[in-house]
């Protein structure tokens, strides 16, 4: 197997795990700018980003979009798709960054396009304009029911049921009752759950998976919605403790290692791109820890000069303003000269220990309107130019 292929893992993301990456993501991406885009293999997009923090490397896979830490080899000459994203992206400010309801689908949203990035099956990246009109896909396709080529109109994939982040409990309990197959087919197929969360669902509530829906009474349907109102609703409202679950099927990333399979539950990560960024590249380098570690640091290390940078342009343009605003003070000050130096004169000749400085205030306002606070003992006036 080559890099290339080694660089997207076998490695299951669902809706849930997705709802809590975007979060993650958002405070960075939103109001960003797209500097370069670069095409590293078929899978694989990497977008230079400009955040308020820095210049990132975001990378977006078949199944995942994260920033990464690591240095990454762009294809040598850019592809057509590549470019064509450059010519309309280029320098373009991130206004929306967001899950569209429950699909592990991502769009980002600029002044005068989209870009819809589908992180399921072998993945694709679509870009559209504010109207949905397909400017181009990156692997045009067509199904019976959608095509995702130029000048088409894109159209999300059919619902997978309902969306387990708004549904209502009579929503979720005609659905379920309706539904022909066994208790967790039905909470994956009527309300789009991930299988696992739907399984730890039903032994929550000490339920047999393989029961018929329709056998139940009312407090389990509502003993099944408050579950899952509390694995994707509530759990949003807390701070994650990204998983990464591997049994002998399947390896899939959660926000939240799961009861019924905490045995399977290999690495726990302090956040969703640290976890990403490590199943997705790390492998590459895994043989040389040394040359990782590195590279963080020097990725590290330029993203705080980076940001050092940005900070001293921002002192720089407010020096600039500052040296403006004097400048005009010292104008002031100048076509003023003749008088502002007849009231210093005043005051050395009319300042008296024994006379507070509140009635030399006084007497000063009266011959010179000007004045506006005196304050003798720190040498200090203030006038009205």
């Amino acid at each position: 197997m080559s890099k290339e292929q080694n660089l997207v893992p076998a490695l299951e993301i669902p809706n849930i795990t997705l709802a809590f990456l975007v979060q993650e993501l958002q405070p960075q991406l939103l109001n960003a700018y797209v500097n370069k885009i670069q095409q590293m293999s078929n899978q694989i997009l990497k977008f230079k980003i400009h955040t308020k923090t820095g210049d990132r490397t975001l990378l977006i896979t078949s199944n995942s979009i994260y920033f990464t830490n690591y240095s990454t080899q762009a294809k040598p000459n850019p592809t057509s798709f590549a470019s064509f994203l450059n010519k309309h992206l280029y320098n373009e400010r991130i206004l929306k960054f967001e899950q569209i309801t429950s699909e592990r689908i991502i769009v980002l949203e600029f002044r005068s396009c989209k870009l819809y990035c589908e992180l399921f099956a072998q993945g694709n990246i679509i870009l559209t304009d504010l109207n949905n009109q397909i400017l181009m896909p990156f692997k045009p396709k067509s199904w019976s029911v959608r095509t995702l080529r130029k000048g088409e109109t894109y159209q999300l994939p059919p619902a997978r049921g309902s969306n387990p982040f708004t549904v209502s409990v009579q929503e979720f309990s005609k659905a379920i009752q309706a539904s022909p197959k066994n208790l967790v087919q039905s909470l994956i197929a009527t309300v789009n759950l991930a299988p696992v969360i739907a399984e730890q669902i039903c032994a929550d509530i000490k339920l047999e998976k393989t029961i018929q829906p329709n056998t139940l009474t009312s407090k389990q349907i509502q003993s099944l919605f408050h579950q899952l109102q509390f694995y994707y609703i509530q759990s949003l409202q807390k701070i994650p403790q990204p998983s990464l679950l591997e049994n002998p099927t399947k390896t899939i990333l959660l926000p939240y290692s799961l009861p019924l399979h905490v045995q399977f539950v290999s690495k726990e990560y302090t956040s969703f791109t640290e976890a990403l960024d490590e199943l997705n590249l790390g492998k590459i380098t895994q043989s040389n820890p040394q040359e990782v570690e590195e590279q963080k640091t020097q990725t590290k290390k330029f993203s705080e000069l980076e940001y050092s940078i940005q900070q001293q342009h921002v002192l720089f343009k407010e020096c600039e303003e500052n040296a403006v605003l004097y400048a005009q003070l010292g104008e002031k000050i100048y076509e003023n000269y003749s008088a502002l130096s007849e009231v210093i004169l005043w005051i050395q000749e009319n300042t008296n220990p024994k006379i507070n400085s509140p009635e030399i205030l006084e007497k000063l306002k009266q011959k010179f309107p000007f004045i506006q606070e005196m304050d003798l003992r720190k040498k200090e006036l203030i006038v009205d130019l």
